[in-house]
């Protein structure tokens, strides 16, 4: 169970925030919230690099394509990193790399 693995895990890591990150991402996942970072939240194109920054808009339900990114009013910019710390932590992992946690959070 996500919430008990969270619980546990906050005395595990370093920093906390990781655990309660990587938390959330699998109750969004459970309830079918899980943000869309492959492709686009809006159209559904793929990314051609998915390591690349975005705009990310969460109200939109992930990143979004340079066409869609203007229309959505909460969109802001997320770095390649940031990014990959989303992925990595819905993945399972259990750290979130300290040069992305203020991005991420």
């Amino acid at each position: 169970d996500a919430a008990i693995g969270a619980l546990r895990g906050l005395g595990e890591v370093g920093d906390p925030r990781a655990a309660v990150s990587a938390f959330e991402l699998v109750w969004l996942r459970e309830l079918g919230y899980s943000p869309r970072l492959d492709a686009c939240a809006g159209c559904g194109r793929e990314r051609k690099h998915p390591g690349a920054s975005a705009l990310y808009s969460a109200a939109s339900g992930g990143v979004l394509c340079p066409e869609c990114g203007p229309t959505a009013p909460d969109r802001r910019a997320a770095s390649g990193p940031a990014l990959g710390a989303m992925r990595a932590l819905a993945d399972g992992a259990r750290e979130l790399p300290p040069d992305v946690r203020g991005e991420v959070r």
